[in-house]
């Protein structure tokens, strides 16, 4: 078994959360290649629905594998959004399926249920979300083994600035609300830009790099 699951240790830095940075340099990524990333998104939702969900993990794998190279000065094909199903399946459904099927179920139940699987939804989406990033940054599979421990490492690195990470959640969260309030379509467009933030925030919080942004 293979346990180098990360290319590089994870930062240990002291977190600073920029929220406001974030959403601006994800906005000025996403401004420079704006129908680059609408079709990405709109790649992504597509097979995802399609797939009736199956490949939604593999597809968000990908989906932040070419996000990351945008974030780094790098650019990406639109064929590396299946990368996520050709390298790294199994973990990515997993994962997705360990963030949704407890939702679901915790949906089911009136009142305190759907509380806490907002709650469920809330906090792991959260370490979901930093989980698939370090599984797209991976040059090899994921263990399916390695998972828990993933999880766990990734929670110890966002604890000290937990509520504010959950802030960024919320508001990522709401700007996605609305995009897919403007008749669905809105949401190809926001997509991408609040995944760009969260892609900024992860170099930051785990890497402790900065983006390269376009010359203004």
């Amino acid at each position: 078994m293979n346990d180098q699951i990360t290319p590089e240790p994870i930062a240990t830095t002291p977190i600073n959360v920029d929220i406001g940075g974030w959403l601006k340099a994800g906005w000025q990524l996403f401004v420079a290649d704006v129908m680059k990333y609408v079709l990405a998104s709109l790649i992504v939702v597509l097979v995802s629905a399609v797939s009736c969900g199956i490949l939604a993990g593999p597809m968000t794998v990908g989906f932040f594998k070419c996000l990351l190279k945008k974030a780094r000065g790098q650019n990406f094909e639109h064929g590396e959004l299946f990368d996520g199903i050709k390298t790294q399946f199994v973990p990515a459904l997993l994962v997705f399926l360990a963030l949704i099927i407890p939702a679901i179920i915790l949906g089911a139940v009136p009142l305190v249920g759907k509380t806490l699987g907002m709650a469920w939804q809330l906090f792991a989406g959260m370490i979901a979300t930093y989980v698939f990033f370090i599984i797209a940054e991976s040059a090899v599979p994921v263990q399916v083994g390695a998972l828990q421990q993933l999880a766990k490492d990734v929670w110890a690195r966002v604890q000290p600035a937990l509520v504010m990470l959950l802030v960024l959640t919320v508001v990522v969260g709401l700007i996605n609300v609305v995009g897919a309030m403007l008749c669905c379509v809105g949401l190809f467009f926001t997509m991408p830009i609040v995944y760009m933030a969260l892609t900024i925030s992860y170099l930051a919080i785990f890497r402790n790099e900065k983006p390269v942004l376009p010359a203004a």
